[in-house]
């Protein structure tokens, strides 16, 4: 949901963005001094709805250096200016963003160390500039979206077409260039700030920002240069088209997905507040393969007001005994042992004070076959959709 706002409040900053360069050079031309005012007025618009995308999530927090740039770049072609004049143009935005920025991420930073309530998916250390990292961030962003199969031949069949061109340092310096920093500054913050958990799908919404914009200018500069390109015109923009129906295909079929799963999670929330106290022992139980982020998330929500604030809320992850994992396997366990320290099932001081146990899919045997001591006739079962949930006989509460 949060990313779903953050991008339309982006689009409708793009949105005034572009009102303003039109208004910019009509005010050129006509010199009428209103042209000027509504610019300003755009301008502030455009101010607005950025600054209410990083109060939204955080990845979008490190996407301003990027679109502060689009913008010095295309008022300085608009305008007809050196990117240098555009940029003391925009001065009073840069200092304006820049302080914002260090002041969001410098909260995030505070909440983290403060609350009981913040879950780290992202982060910095280590793990993040490790080369396998990076590389698996890199390849799910651009590569399993497809960006780079569209990207890469095209920019090798225009450099292998227009390198003798007279006019082509010219397009490196002015299109090129400003075009690969641009891509650079949105794509390069998010492999980064998620590279340590590998997590991907809707959270590298940012980054396929820059794919899209790269694509829409590689679109018009073809258009505008279609007889010395032969016939990449023709198939470039069909070939995209192509590529985003498979994309949408596969949104669509995991977006159903994901709404059912959403009824269910629903479902097993209400029902252990309605069966517990907020002073009850309550156990998620969930292995680190697609279980870990949702069973943090359970844990964050029955902690907090909208859970009725339940205080004894562990977590316990059931590990495969394989030693056979992979690396980004290898980095979920990592990651959700990390996150479980001081709120797993060694943690709780009295057993017999566990009165719900919650069991995500595929884990409840295991679970028990570890921990024998756990005697579920003592417990009333309840099934709702892929969860198990335990609640303890009234005659059996402590």
């Amino acid at each position: 949901m949060s990313e779903t706002l953050c991008m339309l409040l982006i689009s409708l900053a793009f949105y005034y963005l572009a009102r303003s360069l039109e208004r910019g050079v009509r005010y050129q031309v006509s010199g009428i001094r209103f042209q000027k005012t509504n610019r300003n007025l755009d301008t502030t618009l455009f101010s607005v709805f950025l600054f209410l995308s990083t109060l939204v999530k955080e990845s979008f927090i490190i996407l301003v250096p990027a679109i502060l740039f689009f913008k010095i770049w295309q008022e300085a072609i608009a305008s007809e200016i050196k990117m240098l004049n555009s940029l003391k143009y925009n001065l009073r935005l840069i200092i304006f963003f820049s302080a914002l920025i260090v002041t969001e991420i410098s909260i995030i930073y505070y909440y983290k160390a403060v609350s009981n309530h913040f879950i780290e998916y992202v982060s910095i250390d280590g793990d993040t500039f490790k080369p396998y990292n990076l590389t698996v961030s890199l390849f799910r962003l651009l590569i399993t979206k497809g960006y780079f199969v569209v990207i890469v031949p095209t920019i090798f069949i225009i450099i292998l077409w227009r390198k003798r061109n007279i006019l082509w340092a010219e397009e490196v310096k002015n299109f090129f260039l400003p075009l690969t920093i641009l891509f650079l500054l949105i794509i390069l913050p998010q492999i980064i700030l998620y590279a340590k958990t590998l997590i991907f799908e809707r959270y590298l919404l940012p980054g396929t920002l820059g794919g899209g914009l790269l694509i829409i200018y590689l679109k018009q500069y073809i258009s505008r240069n279609s007889k010395q390109l032969k016939w990449l015109p023709v198939y470039f923009l069909p070939f995209c088209i192509l590529l985003l129906l498979v994309q949408i295909t596969l949104m669509t079929r995991g977006a159903l997905m994901y709404a059912r799963d959403g009824y269910t999670v629903k479902t097993a929330l209400k029902t252990i507040i309605q069966n517990t106290n907020p002073t009850d022992t309550i156990l998620v139980v969930a292995q680190p393969k697609g279980q870990s982020e949702p069973a943090l998330s359970v844990k964050a929500y029955l902690t907090a007001a909208v859970g009725d604030f339940k205080k004894n809320v562990f977590v316990e992850p059931v590990i495969d005994s394989s030693g056979d994992r992979n690396k980004i396997e290898q980095s979920d366990v990592a990651n959700f042992l990390e996150m479980t320290k001081g709120i797993r099932y060694n943690n709780i001081i009295n057993k017999n004070n566990i009165t719900c146990i919650l069991f995500f899919e595929n884990i409840r045997d295991r679970f028990l076959w570890r921990h024998p001591e756990v005697d579920t006739l003592l417990y009333q079962r309840i099934d709702v959709g892929r969860f198990i949930i335990y609640f303890k006989k009234k005659n059996n509460k402590p």
